[in-house]
């Protein structure tokens, strides 16, 4: 089962397979046959997709800023916006953004805002 992983260069991935025993005894070979065999066919059933480390940051936006910010976080790639909550300032926007993504995302936001956005990670 970790060879077929490892040839498809997966890797943060668990795989499991249960033998229900039914009187035939297959060697060595056998169960390596069958175990592969198995976890081969669940992979290409279950597709391969590549998952990022993601971070929850938040957002505080004046109420200038607040429509324009929204916007284009929005329409970011990769960034995946939350709740909006209001305060006597403006408004706190969380974000999901990927971990490698953080400093460029905060660069965006002051960009945006004339640099009166803020960013911290919720």
């Amino acid at each position: 089962m970790l060879t077929v992983l490892e040839r498809r260069d997966l890797d943060r991935v668990v795989c499991a397979c249960v033998r229900w025993f039914g009187g035939v005894k297959l060697g060595a070979g056998g169960l390596i046959r069958a175990y592969g065999g198995t976890t081969a066919k669940a992979l290409d059933a279950a597709g391969v997709r590549e998952v990022h480390a993601t971070a929850w940051v938040e957002v505080d936006v004046p109420f200038a800023m607040v429509d324009a910010v929204l916007r284009r976080l929005k329409a970011r790639e990769h960034t995946v916006v939350g709740d909006v909550s209001y305060t006597a300032h403006g408004a706190t926007v969380g974000i999901e953004v990927r971990e490698t993504d953080v400093d460029t995302a905060a660069r965006d936001v002051q960009a945006w805002s004339n640099g009166r956005a803020e960013l911290r990670l919720a």
